[in-house]
């Protein structure tokens, strides 16, 4: 099958995979099952894009781009055969000054095997010594995909109303390329002329001020090193930690003044500290994976800081975190008070993958396709604190955030199909 960034489960006992951020060396648009940092959206139900009012920050009430997409495949139900994670983020960083996970959203939507957008090229045989994996994912033909904004992929439910053309999710966006990507030059009818000579430098200004910059998400397992480098003690000093500890019993005696579990964290990163995601899907019959926290504050604790899904009533389960080395990439400056920060982002979804359909629409008994509905998952935050972060992380920037790591190895297998 065609090769995925993110290497997922089926569900058992394999270590947490770690993923990385890496410039993109294809087109997006080619890949129907792309994880991604950034960009405009591409969706798993092409017909069924996110609506503006599904996204907004809950502080400014502005359409939130894409922070992160992830596509997720699961054995368990057969509807989740594709299954893909979006997690959604308000640029404003003075948004996020208060605790609220109220500028974040995240959704989840999956597909059956067997739907109208994505097929198996060439198809597979239902001869038993045939190999599954010899085809190729592309995108499905006879269907109409629904029409996008211009400025950030999520539903155009306006039109621009001089060229009929452009589509747009909101009156802010629909300004935006109107402004800052000079549209009313080009949508002029009848005026060729009018098309700017920078057009392309129009659209990246557009991009950068709308969108997270697009990067690549490949994955590797966790490795653990026996001991961490002589570089890694150096940076774990810096931050006020005693790194002269060799076993639990010493880690647990120690009498450092940083908080315990900001201790784990850095040591547990530092041995792969370019990582910006941490994915941790548990075994169907394992216990709950748990996150790495940054703090000994700010953990969920009661049922009404990780509801249970609304849809089936089962309580969601940790699924993946997102690190604050991810803000090296988005171009995050810490020394600005209004800069996105966090310590990390921590997703729970539901365990059972529960379906719903648009419009109480639901297969018929004799079988067919019908669009699921999308599920919303949730999000909690916890940043750092001032015991966490000791005197060398006192505006709040992790001193595990690195430069951009060299290319994933070649030989390494980052990706991998659906798993069934």
């Amino acid at each position: 099958m065609e090769p995925r960034p993110i290497e997922t489960y089926p569900r058992s006992v394999e270590p947490v995979q770690l993923g990385y951020a890496e410039k993109p060396v294809e087109d997006f648009e080619e890949d129907p099952f792309p994880s991604k940092i950034g960009g405009k959206p591409v969706w798993l139900d092409p017909t069924n894009p996110l609506r503006a009012d599904q996204v907004s920050c809950g502080e400014c009430g502005k359409p939130m781009p894409m922070l992160l997409q992830l596509y997720t495949p699961e054995d368990m139900p057969v509807e989740a055969f594709h299954r893909t994670v979006y997690v959604f983020c308000c640029k404003n960083g003075d948004c996020h000054r208060s605790t609220s996970i109220k500028s974040f959203r995240v959704y989840r939507t999956q597909l059956p095997e067997e739907n109208p957008f994505h097929i198996m090229d060439p198809p597979p045989s239902s001869e038993p010594s045939s190999d599954a994996d010899d085809g190729t994912w592309i995108r499905g033909p006879g269907y109409q995909s629904g029409p996008e904004c211009n400025v950030c992929g999520l539903f155009g439910s306006k039109t621009c109303g001089q060229c009929k053309t452009a589509r747009y999710c909101s009156r802010p966006h629909q300004l935006a390329d109107w402004k800052v990507a000079d549209h009313k030059s080009r949508c002029r009818a009848g005026e060729p002329n009018a098309i700017p000579t920078d057009e392309g430098e129009a659209a990246t200004r557009l991009a950068k001020q709308a969108l997270f910059p697009v990067f690549e998400i490949v994955s590797e397992p966790e490795e653990i090193k026996e001991r961490l480098d002589k570089a890694d003690e150096e940076r774990l000093k810096k931050a006020d930690v005693d790194t002269e500890v060799d076993t639990k019993e010493d880690w647990e005696d120690s009498e450092s003044h940083v908080d315990r579990a900001f201790l784990e964290f850095q040591r547990r990163v530092l041995h792969n500290p370019s990582q910006v995601l941490r994915y941790a899907r548990t075994a169907y019959d394992q216990p709950d994976g748990a996150p790495l926290f940054v703090s000994d504050m700010d953990h969920p604790a009661t049922p009404s800081d990780i509801p249970a899904c609304e849809n089936c009533g089962t309580a969601r389960t940790f699924e993946f975190q997102i690190l604050p080395q991810l803000l090296y990439y988005l171009g995050t400056d810490q020394a600005l008070p209004s800069s996105l920060d966090w310590g990390s982002l921590f997703v729970y979804s539901c365990p059972a993958n529960c379906v719903q359909y648009r419009d109480d629409r639901a297969p018929t008994d004799q079988g067919g396709y019908a669009s699921q509905a999308w599920h919303p998952e949730v999000l909690w935050k916890q940043n750092f604190t001032q015991d966490g972060i000791g005197k060398q992380l006192a505006g709040g920037q992790s001193s595990t955030i690195q430069s951009p790591r060299p290319p994933a190895n070649t030989g390494v297998d980052n990706k991998s199909g659906p798993q069934n």
